[in-house]
Parts: structure tokens; sequence; C-alpha cells
């Protein structure tokens, strides 16, 4: 998080972030000349009387919230997954009907001669 957020965070100005982070008060990593403030180190300052009950109820309220939509994204992936292997079983029946179809109008296009006096195939006789 940064000071700009940090100060969002605590409602303060992000001066006193900045001095907070000088004094010690406030644990912070410099990087490319940006305070990066990790969020343990904002609840540990905002625990006291710096965050509202109602903050903390919002909070409480978003995190249940959260919770709800990650187990409603757990069953809708396990539709998906049923769903998927019903589209794979009928893919491969439709597979299966065009081969059938394909078989047919191959039988229609002899002339009727040939399909009137087809030969069967003979069974073949098992190896011993």
């Amino acid at each position: 998080m940064n000071v700009q957020q940090a100060a969002k965070w605590l409602s303060k100005s992000e001066s006193t972030i900045r001095r907070w982070i000088r004094q010690g008060k406030l644990t912070a990593s410099l990087i490319d000349g940006v305070y990066d403030i990790p969020l343990s180190s904002l609840n540990e300052r905002s625990s006291g009387s710096q965050m509202a009950d109602n903050d903390r109820s919002q909070i409480a309220a978003m995190g249940a919230q959260i919770e709800l939509l990650r187990r409603e994204n757990d069953r809708l992936a396990q539709q998906l997954d049923v769903k998927d292997r019903q589209i794979s079983g009928l893919h491969d029946l439709l597979l299966i009907a065009e081969r059938r179809i394909e078989q047919l109008v191959d039988y229609q296009q002899l002339p009727f001669w040939r399909r009137l006096f087809r030969r069967k195939p003979r069974p073949s006789l098992p190896d011993y």
C-alpha cells in the first residue's frame, strides 16, 4: 500500500504517514522512491481508536460477502465441469451419427440392383 492509500485507510494526512514512517511508528519499505506499507503495519496502527466501529463492521460484512462469493464460484466451477463432460459426450454422439448418415447416403447412391443383390459379409472364423 502506498502513502496515499495508507492516509485514506487511517484517515490521516500524507505528511503524517511519512512522519510516522520516519519515526518508526509505521514500518515501510522504500522501493524505487515509493514507500510500500504492509497492511499488517496499518492494522496495528488502526487497532486503537483510529478505526471506527462502523468501519470494522463494514470490513466484517465484506469478508462474509467474499466468502459467499468464493463458495458460489466453487459451485459454478463444479457445474461447468459437469456441462463440459455432457458436451463432450454429445460431441461423440454427433460424430457417430455423422458417420452413420454418410454410410446411409453412400448406400442410397448405389444402383438399385447393387442394393438388391448386395452380398452380406461372411462371418469371420476365429483364429486358433
